[in-house]
């Protein structure tokens, strides 16, 4: 009876000992794979730590050019406002500009038709000679 309550024992430890041998086996082959992808990874890794950066680059880049584009628009956009107000309403109205003055008895005499439109006082024919540029 001591005999077979020991073979029973012995046999039980072995098939342990075959179990915790191949576990451990696997556990050998798991963890060589895992050594040979670390390397691979870490590669990955590296290279999308890289474009993480480009794109956080390239994301500045274009914000601040949003920004720069938006203060050019806003500009554009406030002169357009300031010429269409001088436009509508302007503070002035066009002056007659004298380009050579008038000496007696000289009426008509060598005066341009320019010269001589302010005379009779009428600013728009004074005008309508020469080009304005905006």
């Amino acid at each position: 009876a001591v005999v077979s309550t020991q073979s029973t024992g012995i046999a039980f430890l072995e098939n342990n000992l075959d179990q915790l041998t191949n576990v451990h086996k696997q556990l050998v082959r798991d963890n060589s794979e895992l050594r040979c992808e670390l390397p691979k990874m870490e590669r990955r890794l590296m290279a999308k730590i890289e474009r993480v950066k480009q794109l956080e680059l390239a994301l500045k880049e274009s914000k601040e050019r949003g920004i720069a584009d938006r203060q050019r628009m806003q500009k554009e956009i406030e002169q357009m406002k300031s010429w269409t107000r001088l436009k509508k309403h302007p503070s002035q109205k066009p002056s007659a500009h004298i380009a050579k003055p008038i000496r007696g008895g000289q009426r008509g005499q060598g005066i341009s038709s320019e010269a001589s439109a302010v005379i009779r006082n009428t600013p728009e024919k004074a005008y309508a000679g020469t080009r304005r540029h905006v």
